[in-house]
């Protein structure tokens, strides 16, 4: 076998779980820039979780966390992209403001219980 082949083969490296969260935490961090280091917060733990469940090791949960900033890095030169990002902003902006409007706007418990359970990062 070649040298390197071997992990080109392996579906431990890298993380596809870790890209997927941190793909879709990029986009929610900047759709919602004013939750983006929550949001972050918690693409990392679902990342690092795949390490505490021995599923991944660090170096492919980190590695996913790349892949995931390089996609999105290279869907910046689309103006498709773009134009979906700020139509997604402008419905999250609706539904956050509709749902503070009829009290429905997340219990600030939950969330700080959300923000101690992932706060100490593993890596």
């Amino acid at each position: 076998m070649k040298r390197g082949l071997g992990l080109a083969l392996s579906p431990d490296y890298p993380s596809g779980h870790s890209t997927w969260g941190w793909s879709v935490g990029l986009l929610l961090a900047e759709a919602a820039p004013d939750r983006a280091e929550a949001i972050l917060a918690r693409a990392r733990g679902y990342g690092e979780s795949r390490i505490v469940c021995g599923v991944h090791n660090a170096s492919s949960v980190e590695a996913g966390r790349k892949n995931a900033e390089n996609l999105f890095a290279a869907l910046w030169s689309s103006e498709a992209f773009k134009a979906d990002l700020a139509a997604v902003r402008a419905e999250l902006d609706a539904t956050r403001a509709k749902a503070q409007a009829m009290g429905t706007a997340p219990e600030p418990a939950r969330c700080t219980a959300e923000a101690n359970l992932i706060g100490a990062p593993l890596l």
